[in-house]
């Protein structure tokens, strides 16, 4: 598969000619012509298609480079709020199939705990221990 993008960025961030770039040379030269030889463009250095293209790109990257550390930053507000959820509900569990039974059975005895204790009016409804809130 061809690209049809004319011109790349190597790894110093320098724009260089795509190598699989089909030519059109003349439809290029077209687009040059048309802004030098027209009254109202040939005054303009900043014109065409590959300069277009640049500036974009130049925008593009500049945009990015800004909301990178907002998008950092709600990522790891994410992981810290999973994290901490995670934590309330146990903590991790062993990828073992024993593991993950003595979890599930673990929740479950601190379930029924708390629910004997709300039934008998000894809590409101809340269980601490497991993190589990039978209330909502």
């Amino acid at each position: 598969m061809r690209s049809c993008v004319p011109y790349s960025r190597d790894a110093h961030h320098r724009i260089t000619k795509n190598p699989n770039t089909p030519q059109h040379p003349n439809t290029t030269l077209q687009e040059l012509d048309f802004f030098r030889q027209h009254p109202s463009y040939k005054d303009l250095r900043n014109v065409g298609t590959a300069f277009l293209s640049t500036n974009l790109s130049d925008h593009l990257i500049s945009a990015i480079r800004r909301q990178m550390p907002t998008i950092q930053h709600h990522i790891t507000r994410n992981i810290n709020d999973l994290q901490k959820d995670l934590d309330s509900m146990g903590g991790t569990v062993d990828n073992t199939r024993g593991g993950m039974i003595h979890a599930v059975l673990t929740q479950a005895r601190t379930f029924e705990t708390c629910f004997k204790k709300a039934l008998e009016g000894q809590r409101a409804g809340v269980c601490v221990g497991g993190g589990l809130d039978m209330c909502g």
